[in-house]
């Protein structure tokens, strides 16, 4: 499964990362840290993707489940304001250069547009995907969104015969 969301949230402020390392080495950070919060489901972001992932593979520890996941966002920057808008010449450029190679890549997968932001950026670079509720606030917040979220296994089964699982 692809799960596409809008961008990244602001960094906790605790969060801080080695400068001029490696680039192999400052991923590793980055990915642990991140592992780290879903483990712990340190906000409602978090929590919700734990959802949405314990109804896709219900049974499986979180690491099984993220190796049939790849998470992305369909802006790769910080908005100016957490979960406000970003300029359309930006992600413009970001969908093409970034969100396309990555959706090109997996398109025999299940795709899944997190949001407005998200399913937008995906119709901008033709890709086939499941329109569902944001998972972040405000949107994650909307009567209904859950049950968005809910269709979601259907949706990958429905892509099996596409996938190499």
């Amino acid at each position: 499964m692809v799960l596409v969301v809008s961008e990244p949230g602001d960094a906790y402020v605790t969060e801080h990362y080695e400068a001029g390392g490696a680039a192999d080495h400052v991923i590793e950070q980055v990915s642990a840290a991140a592992y780290r919060h879903l483990r712990a489901q340190r906000d409602l972001f978090h929590r919700n993707l734990r959802r949405i992932l314990d109804w896709c593979w219900p049974g499986l520890p979180l690491y099984e489940q993220l190796r049939r996941t790849w998470l992305t966002e369909s802006y790769l920057c910080s908005a100016p304001r957490e979960g406000g808008s970003v300029p359309r010449d930006s992600w413009s450029v970001c969908a093409r250069d970034y969100l396309k190679p990555q959706v090109e890549l997996l398109a025999d997968r299940a795709i899944v547009a997190c949001g407005a932001k998200a399913e937008q950026r995906l119709r901008e670079v033709g890709a086939r995907f499941l329109r569902v509720g944001a998972v972040a606030p405000p949107g994650c917040n909307r009567s209904g969104v859950r049950e968005g979220w809910q269709r979601i296994p259907g949706y990958i089964a429905e892509c099996q015969p596409r996938s190499h699982a």
